[in-house]
């Protein structure tokens, strides 16, 4: 998979949501890698960050792609430790011991998943 095909399923996976309109996800993928560097949600409040994340998470599973990131607020109303939180509820950990840089193993965490079934 290539970054524009990755880009393009998040699109219609946002598009099939109804979130199109609603959300920014900015991602892309190297290295066989993804490397997510926004969620922005232009109402608030409404489960819509929620809602685009687990499609993102969704399609990244599928073709078994790791995710790394930059814990950044957009803006001065977002808390960074409750977005950290956020991220942590969703599988994500910290790299290295540093305090903004977050990794999601996503083939690692499946195997895990099954091995336990």
């Amino acid at each position: 998979m290539t970054s524009d095909e990755l880009v393009e399923k998040v699109q219609i996976a946002l598009s099939n949501a109804g979130l199109s309109n609603v959300v920014t996800l900015d991602c892309e993928l190297s290295n066989g890698e993804v490397s997510l560097d926004r969620i922005d949600s232009k109402v608030r409040g409404q489960g819509n960050g929620k809602r685009a994340l687990e499609c993102f998470l969704s399609i990244c599973d599928e073709h078994c792609l790791d995710i790394r990131l930059i814990v950044r607020p957009l803006d001065d109303s977002t808390d960074k430790a409750k977005l950290i939180a956020w991220y942590v509820r969703n599988d994500f950990v910290f790299v290295d011991g540093q305090c903004s840089k977050m990794r999601r193993k996503t083939c690692h965490r499946l195997l895990s998943s099954n091995d336990q079934n």
